[in-house]
């Protein structure tokens, strides 16, 4: 899988790139080609508020640009569905070649769903966070909730961890 980069939160984290700049995901663009080629790894880099009539998709060797048209989601782009979801997985299972420990991949969650299932839940918006992280790292162990069965095995898994670190008052819905 290669790594997915938000290249607009990434840019201003980089020493001579700004958002202010007009060439900057042009920019970010050559440092990731860079970065690629000596990782040897494939990075699809998303942007977001493309402008009408933009191509979604330019590829640059190991490294792709994904353009999000104005008004459309990221989990449009990740996922291919036009609705805002609450976590996000992405599973790398890689060794870190420092210390050779197991890389699971990422989890997103995303604060205002996790807010708004938290009020429409009754408990606070920590546990909701607490919920979807748990559940985002069962997706990253390989986990789904696809079909009834994978449904039922995950809700049981997502309780069982819960209760196990004190927050049995949390249920998956």
């Amino acid at each position: 899988m290669p790594y997915l980069i938000d290249g607009h939160n990434l840019i201003p984290k980089l020493p001579g790139l700004s958002l202010a700049d007009v060439d900057d995901e042009e920019r970010l663009l050559t440092l990731l080609q860079t970065y690629a080629r000596l990782r040897q790894r494939k990075i699809e880099v998303y942007f977001d508020n493309a402008p009408p009539g933009q191509p979604r998709r330019h590829s640059y060797g190991l490294v792709t640009a994904c353009f999000v048209p104005q008004g459309r989601s990221a989990d449009e782009a990740f996922l291919g569905i036009d609705a805002a979801t609450d976590v996000l997985a992405f599973p790398l299972g890689e060794t870190d070649p420092q210390s050779g420990a197991l890389y699971l991949g990422d989890v997103i969650l995303s604060w205002p769903r996790a807010q708004a299932q938290a009020a429409a839940a009754g408990h606070s918006s920590l546990a909701e966070l607490q919920l979807l992280a748990v559940h985002g790292i069962l997706h990253l162990l390989g986990y789904d909730h696809i079909t009834d069965d994978e449904k039922a095995r995950m809700w049981q898994l997502q309780r069982d961890i819960l209760a196990d670190l004190g927050l049995a008052e949390i249920a998956p819905r």
